[in-house]
């Protein structure tokens, strides 16, 4: 699990990353960072159980952001840490690790390409030497928020284009081979503002996209998930949600194509506050099953599905806080897990 801290660590926010048992018990919790601030966005694992995570330096008196990459051992001990800088803001929102240790992050950056705002990719290898990085972008703000990797390298990329598509910020998704190149980008959405927040992919190479839409729908904003063929060609695409907002977060996908979303509700929130959704819908969108009733902490996280689950019967849900964490642990009956953790692979 990875955040960032001000309790902790060398000053201002920090790197704050949490390794918990199975049964959400602290195994060990340390702060990464020096004087500036330090956001993490995002975590995964290796097949090694080694842990990345990325995000940004931020430096108060100049306002300005650079990516930082920190990879740790199982332990939290630090193998290398690595800064990816340039003269203006550059973000990392995501990372996906292949086969072989290699790091793809993606975010945005002010410094490269064709706009004021473009995709920023970059590849590192395990040891953190940067193989490449390119821009992809046009005259507008474009800005990637999550990455997946095939079982052939190539690297699907899907954030947010103002630069392309109907209107607003569409929906945008790159596929790239492994050094880089465009094989196929594609905007999605209309005249409004359509972005899209996490992609997976399925044994089929067909790829699943989730963000939110005030393009259609039942409310302004809602929940829109895409399944796309490996060309880019829209299989099917559904919304939901109702007169509140609602957003996708985060989308996984299992070994039979079903489909798990999370994000957050007002439509379905039995408070005053937004609750956390799950969806679990099948491999042509219909819905299984919503869990609901989960809810979304002061901290801005989202959960995450983890690839423990092993069906989409009606589950039983039991829920526990974490007061230390300030966050939510979920599990249902059918081992499923909701949390804000990247499980070891």
């Amino acid at each position: 699990m990875a955040g960032s801290t001000g309790s902790f660590g060398a000053g201002g926010l920090d790197f704050w990353v949490l390794k918990l048992d199975k049964d959400g018990d602290i195994v060990w919790q340390k702060a990464y960072g020096g004087e500036e601030d330090e956001d993490a966005r995002k975590v995964a694992v290796d097949d090694e159980g080694n842990i990345v995570i990325v995000g940004l330096e931020r430096f108060p008196f100049s306002k300005k952001s650079d990516v930082w990459v920190l990879k740790l051992d199982k332990d939290g001990d630090i193998v290398w840490q690595k800064a990816c800088r340039g003269k203006g803001n550059n973000e990392a929102n995501c990372l996906a690790i292949d086969g072989e240790g290699n790091i793809v992050v993606a975010g945005s950056t002010e410094t490269f390409g064709a706009g004021k705002r473009d995709v920023w990719v970059l590849k590192l290898d395990k040891d953190g030497d940067i193989v490449w990085q390119k821009a992809y972008g046009g005259k507008n703000n474009d800005e990637a928020h999550s990455v997946a990797i095939d079982e052939d390298r190539n690297i699907i990329v899907a954030g947010s284009t103002g630069s392309f598509g109907a209107g607003g910020l569409d929906f945008w998704v790159l596929k790239l081979d492994e050094n880089g190149n465009i094989v196929w980008q594609k905007a999605y959405g209309g005249k409004k503002n359509d972005e899209a927040h996490s992609v997976a992919i399925d044994e089929d190479r067909n790829i699943v996209v989730a963000g939110s839409t005030e393009t259609f729908g039942a409310g302004k904003s809602d929940v829109w998930v895409l399944k796309l063929n490996e060309y880019g060609d829209a299989l099917w695409q559904r919304t939901y949600g109702g007169e509140g907002d609602d957003f996708a977060e985060d989308v996984t996908v299992d070994d039979d194509g079903n489909i798990v979303v999370v994000g957050s509700t007002e439509t379905f929130s039995a408070g005053d506050y937004p609750a956390a959704m799950v969806l679990c819908l099948g491999p042509d969108g219909e819905v299984y099953s919503s869990l609901k009733r989960f809810t979304v902490t002061s901290t801005n996280t989202f959960p995450i599905v983890t690839k423990a689950y092993s069906s989409f019967t009606p589950a039983k849900v039991s829920y526990a806080r974490l007061e230390l964490l300030n966050t939510w642990k979920t599990t249902t009956d059918t081992k499923a897990t909701v949390t804000v953790l990247a499980p070891p692979q």
